[in-house]
């Protein structure tokens, strides 16, 4: 196995408001986050690198009404051939917000994800598997595909202890159409936070359409989505449980659906955080055929130098059907 040492950071900001510009009532933010790191893992793995840029330009019209436009790019939105992550309109009023473009369903970015304080993304896409490559597997216990296609997305306001989304993506080049629903509950009592997830997702004939990276694309009559989470803070413990059910329909081809599951548990003291992760998958359950089965774990500790800099180290093993691999993998994070 080799090592390799993190030697630079992508991102280094230089003050708290030096990517952010206000002009009358328009403002202006440029936010992201860098990662430099490597992996002790297979000889020819390299150093593992992430990183996100994110733009936005917003014109305030009055205190109850928003308009803005975003556009984004990360590592893996290259890495898939995508000019860009995300690429949308938006609109903020008394009732919620609305968005039109390229951009992520709903029921993601209202779903909860694992207690985890490396950097390896545990929660989407996560970086883990391109170094272990226990392919396929489901890497996201959240609603995946069509993540970035034209849609158009509608979700409530925020500030009521429920929030709820819908979803719809017409007629493209892999499906023929997809809508989604999305709910996150928020409750508060004392030193104790709850947030609860739910997500569901229909896209009707999906022909050769990227799902889960790690997985096969998928061509069925239709694929259904379900997702939950659950987020359990006391104090500086958090504690989550999360699950995705996938299934599709008269599937031709590689399997690509079944079951993703985790739990985790975090603690922060002082400058330090420290977070243990468990994920399970199994793909081809709803069908005849082979099972595939992988069990990952993670052990990640964090060092935060300053709001926008820390240091992290994480290890673990990946066990599939292929092959088992433990890693180790650490870094330099840089946030703004």
């Amino acid at each position: 196995m080799k090592i390799f040492l993190p030697l630079v950071f992508l991102f280094l900001p230089l003050s708290a408001h030096a990517f952010e510009y206000d002009y009358e009532n328009w403002n202006m933010k440029l936010t992201g986050y860098g990662t430099a790191g490597g992996a002790a893992l297979k000889d020819d793995v390299g150093a593992v690198t992430d990183w996100m840029l994110r733009g936005q330009v917003s014109y305030r019209q009055s205190n109850d009404w928003l308009f803005g436009a975003v556009v984004s790019q990360d590592a893996w939105g290259v890495m898939r051939e995508q000019p860009l992550r995300d690429a949308f309109a938006f609109v903020e009023s008394p009732w919620g917000r609305a968005e039109l473009g390229f951009t992520t369903n709903i029921a993601t970015k209202l779903g909860l994800g694992l207690p985890d304080v490396g950097g390896l993304r545990v929660n989407m896409d996560p970086v883990i598997y391109q170094l272990a490559d226990p392919y396929p597997v489901l890497s996201r216990t959240t609603v995946s595909g069509a993540s970035f296609a034209l849609r158009a997305n509608i979700v409530s306001v925020p500030t009521s202890p429920v929030q709820f989304g819908f979803s719809y993506a017409p007629k493209q080049r892999h499906f023929d159409n997809a809508a989604d629903f999305g709910l996150k509950y928020k409750f508060s009592e004392g030193k104790t936070k709850t947030a609860l997830s739910l997500g569901a997702s229909f896209i009707d004939r999906p022909d050769f359409m990227a799902g889960d990276i790690y997985a096969p694309r998928v061509t069925a009559d239709w694929r259904g989505q379900f997702s939950t989470g659950l987020n359990l803070q006391y104090n500086s413990w958090i504690w989550g449980l999360v699950a995705k059910v996938t299934y599709d329909q008269n599937p031709t081809g590689a399997l690509s659906d079944g079951l993703a599951a985790g739990t985790g548990i975090s603690y922060d003291l002082l400058n330090w955080s420290a977070s243990v992760s468990y994920m399970f998958s199994e793909i081809g359950i709803f069908h005849d055929g082979m099972n595939y089965l992988a069990h990952t774990g993670i052990l990640s500790l964090r060092y935060k130098f300053n709001q926008y800099l820390n240091a992290w180290i994480s290890g673990g093993f990946v066990d599939s059907e292929v092959q088992s691999t433990p890693f180790i993998s650490g870094g330099l994070t840089v946030k703004f």
